[in-house]
């Protein structure tokens, strides 16, 4: 249950299952101090506290979008020059994503961070499907000419030799 309120707002499953990590060691660290109230269930208390160790990683992951991010484990016949132009393009996309305003970032990141359907996006945001496909179209070209001029702006400042 944990796991799935908090998989849309992390960037991936192992991201999220970080979280929930994080949550449970926080909940049994601070069980002494819950004071049962009526009407309020256990799991209330515990998915607020899986929520806010979901927003503080998320804050935590926009601070270091800046910041070099490692080539992934080279794929099958794929050389050096390639990891690193996999990299650039990978930060180039996270530094765009951050630029969107919040409801556009979590409509993305739902749609193609969780893999959900259009309809199961526009029943997570409150909007009519028809609203958060037209969203996501429009979002989808304006993300591939930013991240196209992000990976241009790069490249012209980068000193030779590099």
């Amino acid at each position: 249950m944990v796991f799935r309120t908090v998989r849309p707002m992390c960037r991936g499953e192992a991201d999220a299952e970080d979280v929930v990590q994080d949550t449970f060691v926080q909940a049994l660290s601070n069980l002494s101090q819950y004071r049962s109230m009526p009407g309020a269930r256990f799991q209330s208390w515990l998915i607020a506290i899986a929520l806010n160790a979901a927003r503080k990683r998320s804050r935590w992951h926009r601070r270091i979008v800046d910041s070099d991010v490692e080539p992934e484990a080279a794929t099958e016949g794929e050389g050096p020059d390639e990891q690193l132009e996999r990299a650039r393009n990978k930060r180039a996309f996270l530094k765009v994503l951050a630029e969107l305003p919040e409801r556009e970032r979590e409509i993305v990141a739902l749609r193609y961070g969780s893999e959900l359907s259009w309809a199961e996006v526009a029943n997570s945001v409150n909007l009519g499907e028809a609203n958060v496909r037209k969203i996501g179209e429009r979002l989808r070209g304006k993300l591939v000419s930013r991240v196209q001029e992000v990976l241009a702006g790069e490249a012209v400042s980068q000193p030779k030799g590099r």
